[in-house]
């Protein structure tokens, strides 16, 4: 079977969907010797090369949109392509059996959070794409539910395929390598880790800060939050200097964090805090508790589903649930060691060779056209949030 591939997530730096796409086609390449790939993006990304010889890279000069409604269904047609899979888009026009990946609905539920373009774009053609897929593969429960919701799709289309993670996200037992990790981002006494876009609304943001500084003072005297991730342009500008003006220098803004770095801040820091209001999955969380770092995590859409009891959980919407979660965890040495060892325990069920067989899985049954079945045994286990 020859199989279609749009990978312009994969030549991008667009966190989740990257992650993803990379880590599903890295594992497929591992996996899968009866099948062939070509690859369409814009970009010559270096990741392309790691890749074995019978996945081909097809470069497409042109936008997103023009891409996914002209130019990818010609050069797939051209290629004589069995099967296609993509991410939220399917290209149009096209007849061979298709799996389109939809990691969430984020822009249905908020729209105000996208531009007037993006967000109409975004809800015809992900509507579209979602009905004429043999298969669609998401994260989660929640978000088979969601999409069903909105789509009117039948729930056996639906197939809950978890993501992974990496086997470079571990505890970091070199204590220099911890020290000169601190050192070049700046961080100079114990501290609580953000990873994320700082401009994304559904981060939520702005709520950890006022949460953080509401600390009591002995606390709020020990720690230093670091929020690391996108901080470029002017609102995210304001929202700096305003913490920083606040906080003084116990909330800092490294910026992107270099991969080769992630693991090591990761293992460095007191707790990863993730109180983002809307996730499909929540991949930093995974990462977080791979790397033995207590997690606390907003019980949100689909987080409950990663975290599992492995988080301490709170409501987005309620600071003072948020202060009294970082309260509990700073303050008590066991519940930090509870929550690692049970993070520990939960990230390593969950693994991208796992997530790329069963995604070879769905290719097979989308190429055959099989009657849609149920697939509850392929969801995430169900979360028991700590109390």
């Amino acid at each position: 079977m020859l199989i279609g591939v749009d990978s312009s997530a994969a030549g991008a730096e667009q966190a989740g969907d990257t992650t993803y796409l990379r880590e599903l086609l890295a594992g497929l390449a591992r996996i899968d010797r009866a099948n062939q790939y070509r690859l369409y993006d814009a970009r010559n990304h270096p990741f392309y090369s790691s890749l074995p010889k019978w996945f081909v890279h097809r470069q497409l000069p042109h936008p997103y949109s023009f891409r996914q409604l002209a130019t990818l269904p010609l050069m797939m047609a051209r290629d004589h392509v069995e099967l296609v899979h993509t991410q939220y888009v399917l290209p149009t026009w096209i007849k061979t059996p298709a799996v389109v990946t939809i990691h969430d609905l984020h822009f249905e539920h908020f729209p105000a959070h996208y531009p007037t373009r993006d967000r109409w774009f975004l809800k015809v053609f992900v509507r579209r794409s979602a009905r004429h897929a043999d298969r669609i593969i998401t994260g989660s429960q929640y978000a088979r539910r969601d999409i069903h919701t909105w789509y009117d799709v039948p729930l056996g289309k639906i197939v809950v395929i978890p993501h992974g993670v990496s086997p470079r996200f571990r505890p970091e037992p070199d204590l220099q390598r911890l020290q000169a990790v601190r050192q070049k981002y700046g961080i100079a006494k114990p501290f609580v880790l953000f990873l994320g876009r700082l401009i994304d609304p559904r981060k939520n943001v702005r709520l950890l800060i006022n949460a953080f500084l509401e600390l009591d003072s002995a606390l709020a005297q020990s720690y230093q939050l670091v929020i690391a991730g996108n901080n470029e342009g002017e609102r995210n500008h304001r929202l700096m200097l305003q913490a920083q003006q606040q906080g003084g220098g116990r909330i800092i803004f490294p910026g992107f964090i270099d991969s080769d770095d992630l693991t090591a801040l990761l293992s460095a820091a007191a707790a990863l805090v993730y109180p983002s209001i809307f996730e499909g999955f929540g991949l930093p969380v995974l990462e977080a508790m791979a790397c033995g770092t207590p997690v606390i995590a907003s019980r949100a859409t689909a987080l409950p589903e990663v975290t599992g009891d492995a988080a301490l959980l709170f409501d987005p919407n309620n600071e003072n649930e948020l202060v009294e979660a970082m309260r509990r965890l700073l303050s008590s040495s066991q519940l930090r060691a509870q929550l690692r060892e049970l993070g520990l325990r939960r990230a390593a069920g969950y693994s991208w060779e796992a997530c790329a067989r069963q995604t070879l899985d769905v290719y097979t049954a989308a190429y055959q056209r099989r009657p849609v079945v149920a697939n509850e045994d392929l969801a995430a286990p169900a979360a028991t949030p700590l109390g």
